[in-house]
């Protein structure tokens, strides 16, 4: 079950696992996601356990997507839970959902695809070199 985080906790605590903070953090430090709770254009949901997606509003009705799943969120649980949250997302608060990935995340690409995204285009504006961006249009599941 899909959820809206209200408070920072357990996206705190999915941002900061070992197996998570290495690939999102530019910074040995601890991330705090409290601010995110403050923005307007943020909405962060959860299954409540492990996983975690961050969609931030780039246009009206458009939502570029970062997501985190803990060590206990990987393969066909991750696509899962990923797909239930589009679909809370599209079509009420969304028409689309993007995101940008380095090409040396071949996982991620992998994944983006499995999630049906289509490549839209590359960027190398981003400091980890060429990113390959890609959007999702409609209900995924």
């Amino acid at each position: 079950m899909i959820r809206r985080e209200t408070s920072p906790e357990l996206v705190n605590a999915v941002a900061n696992a070992p197996e998570v903070h290495g690939h999102i953090a530019q910074h040995s430090e601890p991330m705090d996601w409290s601010p995110a709770f403050t923005d307007e254009r943020i909405v962060i949901l959860s299954n409540g356990e492990d996983a975690v997606g961050v969609f931030v509003e780039t246009a009206p009705r458009y939502f570029q997507t970062h997501t985190m799943f803990g060590g206990t969120c990987r393969g066909a649980k991750a696509l899962e839970v990923a797909r239930e949250m589009i679909d809370y997302m599209i079509p009420e608060y969304a028409d689309g959902i993007w995101g940008a990935t380095p090409m040396s995340n071949t996982n991620a690409r992998w994944f983006n695809r499995q999630m049906g995204a289509k490549v839209i285009g590359h960027d190398v504006s981003d400091h980890e070199g060429e990113m390959e961006v890609f959007a999702l249009f409609g209900e995924v599941s």
